[in-house]
């Protein structure tokens, strides 16, 4: 008799499911999937720990008032990321990870290099330009303006960085893609860190930590920097051209709309309420960032092998094994996240009164994204980007309607609960999509290619 059996026959039936799925996630991490993955999850595990420790420490020596602010100049930064590089670094992911071995690679990072360069450059002059009208119109914050043109230079830092590490994972080189990853983090925390003997550590000093520590580690982004004026996007294959503008099309419009979905609470938040609140969302939203790296974590390594092996018999083991390890890891979430708030409480300091359940809303959306995003990546391994987009503008259109219902009303707890919303529609229709297309999809692609009119 097996352990398991034995564990079972002798009324333990828990253990022996458990010692089950302690096997499987083993099983799952020897793949060369899960070897890489240990590697980018642990550099994850750092990055949270890291940039956990740093906004320990801002939330304890900054003022509340500090702190929201901050809080409105790291989302409004994390959502102008978004906008900046107009989808081409979806594109680049799938596209180098596709042409990975091919002769069309180098030229093709120069292409995506010039269009990012351009968008993003424009995208930051669009935003000094508007500046005082978005002051006005949405912020109702005058002392605002100088974090709000920082959060533009700061997205414009962080899409060049993101250029970097987005070409060390398409190649699937994990160890640069780790180096880079940690060590950023931990200057921006060792700067900060060196902020509080000077008696600089506040919230205009952090902000230029975070705007311009990335611009330490996009080195391989200065080759192509080089070439930007002197490479013609039409010297590229013109098969390859086209598959990627036309990806790009679709994507640029999903990845935009993904950014905006989530990230627009923060600035709905601040239109209706003060900096109080912003900064309850934002303590709350920053105490769960190591579960979202870990998630990175995992998406880092999958999408560049999917992409390059869409296969169903690929895509379905990839499944089996990520179900292994994600069950399991979510009851472990769950529990953890039930009983912090006392810890969380602690960490926050009196001054921010009981955090309890708004933690713990929190905890639920981290774990519906924790589930859901990682079964998305096979639709971008697919080039699902139609499908992309109507998941986008599904999540948006709930994300508009509850934010403007709830979050006057509620606050914080009303952007927390919007957030739960959005992610319970995505976590629905994503499995929905994943299923159908793998229970339907190759008959009807058989379907469409038995119809066909042959070419001349």
């Amino acid at each position: 008799m097996t352990k398991g059996n034995a564990a079972h026959a002798s009324g333990w039936p828990v253990l022996a499911l458990a010692q089950r799925l302690f096997s499987n996630i083993r099983m799952s991490l020897t793949s060369r999937m899960g070897q890489a993955a240990q590697l980018v999850i642990l550099g994850q595990v750092l990055n949270g720990m890291l940039g956990f420790g740093i906004n320990v420490l801002m939330i304890r020596r900054l003022s509340i008032d500090d702190y929201g602010l901050f809080s409105l100049f790291n989302s409004t930064m994390i959502l102008l990321t978004g906008f900046m590089h107009f989808g081409w670094l979806e594109t680049f992911v799938l596209f180098a990870a596709r042409y990975r071995e091919s002769e069309h690679l180098k030229l093709l990072r120069q292409v995506v290099f010039n269009k990012i360069m351009f968008f993003s450059l424009l995208f930051t002059a669009a935003t000094f330009l508007f500046s005082p009208l978005l002051i006005w119109k949405i912020y109702h914050r005058p002392n605002f303006l100088p974090f709000l043109l920082a959060a533009a230079v700061g997205a414009w830092t962080s899409t060049l960085f993101n250029f970097t590490m987005i070409y060390h994972r398409a190649l699937e080189k994990f160890g640069e893609y780790f180096r880079g990853q940690v060590l950023a983090t931990l200057v921006r925390v060792m700067l900060c860190v060196f902020l509080i003997p000077l008696g600089y550590f506040n919230l205009s000093w952090v902000a230029a930590v975070y705007v311009f520590a990335p611009l330490l580690f996009c080195g391989p982004a200065l080759q192509p920097a080089r070439n930007i004026f002197k490479v013609r996007p039409r010297r590229l294959n013109p098969k390859v051209y086209q598959e990627l503008y036309d990806y790009n099309k679709w994507i640029v419009a999903a990845s935009i709309l993904f950014m905006l979905t989530g990230n627009i609470n923060a600035q709905i938040l601040a239109k209706y309420h003060d900096n109080a609140s912003l900064s309850d969302f934002g303590v709350i939203s920053r105490l769960t960032l190591p579960i979202y790296f870990v998630l990175a974590g995992i998406t880092t390594t999958a999408l560049p092998r999917l992409s390059a092996s869409p296969e169903h018999a690929m895509i379905k083991n990839y499944l089996r094994r990520l179900m292994e390890f994600l069950i399991p890891a979510a009851i472990v979430i769950a529990v953890l996240g039930w009983y912090s708030p006392p810890v969380v409480n602690w960490i926050a300091g009196a001054k921010y009164g009981n955090l309890a359940t708004l933690f713990r809303l929190q905890v639920a959306v981290v774990l519906l994204t924790f589930l859901s995003s990682p079964v998305a990546l096979i639709l971008s391994a697919w080039g699902r980007s139609r499908t992309l987009l109507f998941l986008n503008i599904t999540q948006l259109a709930v994300n508009i309607v509850a934010g403007f219902w709830w979050i006057p009303v509620y606050g914080a707890r009303g952007a927390v609960l919007v957030n739960l919303a959005v992610n319970a529609v995505g976590l629905v229709l994503v499995y929905a999509l994943v299923a159908y297309e793998l229970k339907f999809g190759r008959s009807r692609r058989a379907r469409r290619a038995k119809t066909a009119v042959p070419r001349d």
